[in-house]
């Protein structure tokens, strides 16, 4: 301290911390606090602030881009961007719902689908709302969108959008598929439309239920519940128009689903090589920060 108190600018002041102490043990130590620096006696809560700001700038000289708050900073900004693009998806598949088939819940089977992924994610209730409000009021007409793509290495894409024109679309899709040199294709033919729920095992052992047995009094067409392939969830696949169904008959037994959706399953499956599949890969990432795209498929595992 009495070095401390020697220092004639802040910047040896600063450089002497450096040296000395650490945050946690100026947080840690009372003696360490600001008064103890000959300052003014400032709140608790002040001195703390004003220690880590101290320290934050006079630490050993690091490298550029080697910050670890500047990479947290940077992978936060990362998560938000990615999460006000999943709520912009989000809000138009309700906004789509509602120009097809109407604001009530009841009577619109794909708008309560719609929500329900949407509360699944956190959305706000404000912008559920507001995308509600939004699909009542817009006068112009959304339509389901499909891309048929062909990748490296035999996979195949379906990638699907909701927009009013297919022109809003077409021009992103074209910028991922030409960088990647990829191409338009046929590719339906490899996927089968389905519904698709999710249920946590741990529910299943809760009550004692055999997966099983509740998918056939749910009328699932498929079932996965393999532990070596998921040991989180468990999987049930239904025709698209019985999936609402099923969803409400799992509930009604207290099954929390985890998830449900209307995609694309494939029926056949290629094995590219981990060149082609990181290409691949970051297909599907590009394909997904595309205005107006509602979901990716891909025949193989990513």
């Amino acid at each position: 301290l009495a070095r401390l108190q020697r220092c004639t600018s802040a910047s040896q002041a600063t450089a002497l911390l450096a040296t000395r102490v650490t945050t946690q043990s100026v947080l840690q130590n009372p003696s360490l606090h600001t008064r103890s620096l000959g300052l003014p006696r400032l709140p608790l809560a002040t001195h703390q602030s004003v220690a880590i700001r101290w320290l934050s700038v006079s630490s050993v000289p690091s490298m550029a881009g080697h910050s670890k708050w500047a990479n947290i900073k940077h992978a936060k900004g990362a998560a938000d961007k990615k999460r006000g693009v999943l709520f912009t998806k989000l809000s138009k598949s309700i906004i789509s719902a509602v120009k097809t088939g109407g604001s009530n819940l009841s009577e619109n089977p794909a708008l309560r689908t719609a929500i329900d992924a949407a509360k699944q994610q956190d959305m706000p209730k404000a912008k559920i709302d507001a995308a509600i409000a939004a699909g009542s009021t817009s006068t112009g007409n959304f339509q389901e969108i499909i891309f048929e793509v062909a990748g490296p290495g035999g996979a195949l894409f379906v990638v699907t959008a909701e927009a009013e024109k297919r022109e809003q679309v077409v021009g992103d899709i074209n910028r991922v598929i030409n960088r990647h040199g990829a191409s338009i294709g046929t590719s339906l033919w490899a996927f089968d439309k389905i519904g698709a729920a999710q249920v946590p095992w741990k529910a299943f052992e809760e009550k004692g239920l055999d997966p099983e047995e509740v998918g056939l009094m749910i009328d699932a067409e498929d079932l996965l519940n393999d532990k070596e392939i998921d040991d989180e969830f468990v999987h049930f696949h239904c025709g698209p128009g019985h999936l609402n169904s099923m969803v409400s008959q799992l509930k009604e037994m207290e099954l929390e689903v985890q998830d449900h959706e209307v995609l694309y399953h494939p029926n056949t499956m290629a094995s590219p090589s981990d060149e082609d599949l990181t290409t691949i890969e970051a297909m599907v990432d590009r394909f997904e920060s595309c205005d107006f795209v509602t979901g990716v498929a891909v025949n193989c595992e990513v």
